[in-house]
């Protein structure tokens, strides 16, 4: 009885196996005729059975165009050799037909479609070779990423894609991929443009060179040249020398510039820091970048218009100029034709329009008349450059409050608002205009000698006038 029972039990056991064997040959058998040989010829016929498992239209889309290219030999057999080379490495570490074949077929398609020299495409499938063997553990999701980003590059231009943020662009037939002690990198020793978009706005860097690292979404550029051409005056221009952005943002800044504005210092450059932003477009923001200001707190501006004269820092905000206050305060003057001073002003902010206006707060300003002033501490000042009419006004400000100082009379004017019409060499005090309506209607003269109402009155002599 016991010989029968141990007889039962390994025909059982024969059984179990014949049926697991009948059972797993099929798997088995496919397994073998989806391994990739090391033949590369091979390789095309090999590659279309192992993605037959995913069962994926666009997979199959895929197959059929890189299957065209092979067999019409735009992949030269150098290419198909490392092609092969690459899906022998996915394969026996694991990766499957979706996504990560067809994320690689996706970027191989890119590549073409763009017109990506092979020298360029060796690049970059050297660089996909070692991002393979860096893997440990199977973890794909760098070499995923690197798929996706390289599709993003060569079919969209762009080093860093988002669609709804910042998108940064550039001409990739100019990009060479490679590695160095930080990791990947793109490198673009041929000056292009670099582009930022969001929508319907962009800045431009142009003619510049760089490295871009996509892991840490990082490019360091050197060199390049931005211009005022978003407010149609391409004529102002900053060339930029080596800079650094991160390409989550949208703004950039760098520590040596040079300016050129022909219509303000003629071929001269102004040395500075530059600085760039992408803003959405509206009329708060979309006026104050680029930015530029000067190192140099003592650049002169010859004629700002009108005769009008500059010396200060210089800082530049869009199409708006200041002038601002270094170790002295920023200065404005105004001569006339002949060379004679006629109006000093000093503050430690000016706001410049070239051809139009010159305008401050708390400014210190004299208007000569020969060898007598017109003086007072600090004023609103505004200077119509084009209509030449210059406005003082007392505002609120403890040091406002001080009245105006003729020499020529002898008098102080405690009045809130002079205005100095230039081509009719006429001061009028107490009037008032539009803008400069606050104040009081009635004027005070102070006489440092004491001088009787008659006297005052009959010293009522050009240039001054009171309504």
């Amino acid at each position: 009885m016991v010989e029968k029972t141990e007889t039962g039990m390994m025909r059982s056991v024969y059984s179990v196996l014949i049926g697991l064997m009948l059972v797993l040959s099929p798997v088995l058998l496919f397994s073998q005729e989806t391994s990739f040989s090391d033949d590369p010829t091979r390789f095309v016929g090999e590659l279309d059975e192992f993605l037959k498992q995913a069962d994926r239209k666009e997979l199959k889309d895929l197959f059929k165009e890189f299957e065209k290219r092979a067999k019409s030999g735009v992949i030269t057999p150098e290419l198909m050799v490392l092609i092969h080379g690459h899906g022998v490495q996915m394969r026996n570490i694991g990766m499957t037909p979706s996504p990560y074949f067809e994320e690689y077929l996706l970027a191989l398609d890119a590549m073409f479609k763009a017109g990506i020299r092979e020298t360029r495409m060796k690049e970059w499938m050297t660089v996909y070779a070692e991002e393979l063997n860096a893997i440990e553990k199977r973890k794909f999701k760098p070499v995923q990423n690197f798929l996706e980003f390289s599709q993003y590059f060569f079919t969209q231009n762009a080093l860093r894609y988002s669609k709804s943020g910042i998108t940064w662009l550039v001409d990739p037939k100019k990009g060479s991929f490679g590695r160095d002690t930080v990791g990947l990198v793109l490198g673009f020793e041929e000056s292009g443009d670099l582009v930022a978009t969001r929508k319907e706005d962009s800045i431009v860097i142009r003619q510049t060179t760089g490295r871009y690292y996509p892991a840490t979404n990082t490019w360091i550029g050197q060199g390049g040249l931005v211009t005022w051409e978003r407010f149609d005056q391409p004529e102002i221009q900053c060339a930029l020398s080596a800079y650094f952005i991160d390409f989550t943002q949208g703004v950039y800044t760098v520590e040596e510039a040079e300016l050129t504005y022909p219509l303000l210092f003629g071929t001269r450059k102004i040395r500075g820091r530059f600085n760039d932003k992408l803003v959405v477009r509206n009329a708060a923001v979309e006026g104050s970048y680029p930015k530029f200001e000067s190192y140099d707190k003592v650049v002169e501006i010859p004629d700002i218009g009108g005769g009008v004269r500059f010396k200060g820092g210089f800082r530049l905000e869009g199409t708006s100029i200041y002038g601002f206050a270094g170790e002295e305060k920023a200065l404005i003057t105004l001569a006339s034709p002949d060379g004679r001073l006629r109006f000093k002003a000093t503050a430690e902010v000016f706001t410049l329009k070239r051809e139009e206006l010159v305008s401050g707060s708390r400014v210190e300003t004299t208007l000569y008349f020969g060898l007598d002033s017109f003086f007072h501490q600090s004023v609103d000042f505004r200077y119509e450059i084009d209509r030449r009419i210059m406005r003082l006004s007392r505002a609120n400000r403890a040091s406002d409050q001080a009245p105006f100082y003729s020499s020529m009379h002898g008098f102080d004017f405690a009045v809130d608002q002079i205005n100095w019409y230039l081509d009719r060499d006429t001061i009028k005090l107490g009037e008032r205009s539009v803008g400069f309506t606050k104040g009081r209607d009635e004027m005070s003269v102070i006489s440092e000698d004491f001088l009787m109402r008659a006297t005052f009155e009959r010293s009522r002599m050009w240039p001054i006038s009171i309504p």
